[in-house]
């Protein structure tokens, strides 16, 4: 979608944002200032973004948009994040404020599907998307380091809190299909997930 038009107005402008695919990349870049701007000045519009792709390529773009333009966006309710590019962004390299700003999206109310696909990405965290009804995880997760019971690191727990769980250790009560790329490498995620203090009530696995 380009941005580069005088926006309609409601409902038009529902639809036209209900589906919204970000390419964090220098080629890009002027989309997501069209984006951003859009954003600023129609601050309803992040509201009517219910489907959200979200490509993480290029760090230095990652820091600049990834704040700023998913802190407008309230309600969204399914998220596919991609890590693209040739030398994917680590969750390491990642500013405090950009992996706050993710988080944040993650744990909305409102989000019911996530699809990690080449992202790195903390799987511990993933215990707070206490809303989702599908998961699909079709590569790798950034697990190396992190305990299971592990919070956000210091710097990004000041700019946002996790949801409480309720004493659970995995609060996804409400998740019902979890689709896996390869369940070897996601044995450390299921192993916490299935913990008998989770709340987890699969109806389907694949």
């Amino acid at each position: 979608m380009q941005y580069g038009f005088l926006l309609p107005r409601e409902p038009a402008q529902a639809q036209i944002f209900k589906k919204v695919d970000i390419s964090l990349s220098a080629e890009d870049c002027q989309r997501n200032c069209e984006l951003l701007d859009i954003l600023q000045n129609n601050p309803r519009i992040g509201s009517f973004v219910l489907s959200l792709g979200l490509s993480l390529e290029e760090i230095k773009h990652i820091t600049e948009f990834m704040e700023n333009i998913l802190s407008k966006l309230t309600c969204v309710r399914s998220l596919n994040l991609v890590g693209g590019g040739i030398e994917r962004p680590t969750w390491s390299q990642f500013p405090a404020p950009a992996k706050a700003s993710l988080l944040r999206l993650m744990w909305l109310p409102t989000l019911r599907h996530i699809e990690l696909n080449y992202v790195d990405f903390p799987f511990p965290y993933l215990r707070f998307c206490m809303h989702l009804k599908s998961m699909e995880l079709l590569s790798r997760l950034y697990n190396n380091r992190l305990k299971i019971e592990e919070t956000p690191e210091p710097e990004v727990a000041a700019l946002v809190s996790p949801p409480t769980t309720g004493g659970a250790s995995w609060r996804l009560g409400h998740l019902k299909h979890l689709s896996l790329g390869n369940f070897i490498a996601y044995r450390k995620f299921m192993d916490a997930a299935l913990h008998p203090t989770s709340t987890l009530s699969l109806t389907r696995i694949q």
